[in-house]
């Protein structure tokens, strides 16, 4: 602009500070802002407010707090979204103390936090793994004229579930529910997850019901859950299922997906579903890794099938290079098993050359 002899006003450095922060280029925001004097512009709440946002975006949060005393110094008065950005970016830099002191300062400063300010607030408890203080945060909403969002509930899920309060994280899914807050995604996507995490997979897999019947599409975290949930269960069958359910869906399905199917397979007997688990995965567009490699030579193990380890152990050092340690433990366990000394004392001498020639350790 200066070198087309154009002046920029207040609104060209406003809509410039904004734009970087939504390109999260906080340092440039912060160049601009300190730029204004210069061209003996005075800067106001709105741009002070996207420069905050600009550091909360990447949780820059001395940044942030620093942007906050220089509009003391100036003598201009933060409104909600200034304070909503400081704190979001408490959160995102894992500083829930001061998040916390912030949301109490907001009204001591005649600022009336808004749904953005509690939910970063309780964001920033959900990561410092304050779930106790989430929930007091979100029940002390309401008394403070203030409605609960979705993005309110969602991060006192969250909470819920890093604290391991999985029956606390479903109250709050059934709450949302009552309060006609039609829960997302990521509502029902935590709260699987915390109920996968303590094996709860009834209640994991019913809830994926659910979601199908609100017509929300499960995502891959979700399918996860449950699958993991179900694999620690020994559900086999219902593992499977969730397999094909995902790839029906069109869901991108990650090699821990595949290798619980072909682990759990191999925990209930049915080692040799879990070898044909292994060749089909290329046909699904999966590629097999050493996990599932030593996935299925562990079902054979456990079924003494020795000779289909061996085999197996033979391709992982074909297809996959070489073999890991928890690949020659699994194959020197099923020779024992099925007492091929022979077999294990190749294995050792094998390991051994690798050794000297530096290529296992």
């Amino acid at each position: 602009m200066p070198e087309d002899r154009v002046v920029p006003d207040k609104i060209c450095y406003g809509a410039a500070i904004s734009s970087c922060e939504k390109g999260r280029q906080w340092q440039i925001a912060l160049d601009l802002l300190a730029d204004m004097p210069k061209t003996k512009l005075t800067a106001d709440e709105v741009n002070f407010s996207a420069a905050i946002s600009a550091c909360a975006k990447v949780g820059h949060w001395q940044g942030a707090l620093g942007l906050l005393d220089d509009l003391d110094s100036l003598l201009l008065k933060p409104n909600e979204v200034t304070y909503s950005a400081a704190i979001s970016a408490c959160e995102k830099g894992s500083q829930w103390q001061i998040a916390l002191c912030l949301l109490r300062l907001m009204p001591m400063r005649k600022v009336i936090p808004n749904q953005i300010s509690y939910g970063s607030a309780i964001s920033a408890c959900s990561r410092g793994g304050m779930w106790e203080l989430a929930l007091g945060i979100l029940g002390l909403m309401p008394e403070c004229s203030v409605e609960p969002d979705e993005g309110s509930f969602n991060a006192a899920i969250n909470a819920c579930d890093k604290g391991g309060r999985w029956q606390l994280a479903l109250s709050l899914l059934s709450r949302m529910v009552s309060l006609a807050l039609p829960p997302d995604e990521i509502s029902f996507s935590t709260v699987i997850s915390s109920c996968g995490k303590v094996g709860q997979w009834q209640l994991a897999v019913a809830l994926l019901s659910l979601m199908a019947r609100r017509q929300l599409q499960a995502n891959e975290y979700s399918y996860l859950a449950a699958i993991g949930a179900c694999d620690r269960s020994r559900n086999w069958q219902l593992v499977l299922d969730l397999l094909r359910l995902m790839l029906e869906s069109g869901l991108p399905v990650s090699s821990f997906c595949s290798n619980a199917a072909i682990a759990a397979c191999g925990s209930a007997g049915r080692w040799q579903l879990a070898l044909r688990l292994l060749r089909r995965l290329p046909a699904a567009s999966l590629e097999p890794d050493e996990l599932s490699y030593n996935a299925a030579m562990l079902s054979c193990q456990r079924a003494l099938r020795w000779r289909a380890a061996l085999e197996l152990f033979g391709e992982v050092a074909v297809v996959r290079g070489l073999p890991s340690e928890i690949g020659y433990r699994t194959a020197l366990m099923a020779c024992d098993a099925g007492l091929q000394f022979a077999s294990e004392q190749a294995i050792l001498e094998r390991t051994a050359c690798l050794a000297v020639l530096g290529l296992q350790k």
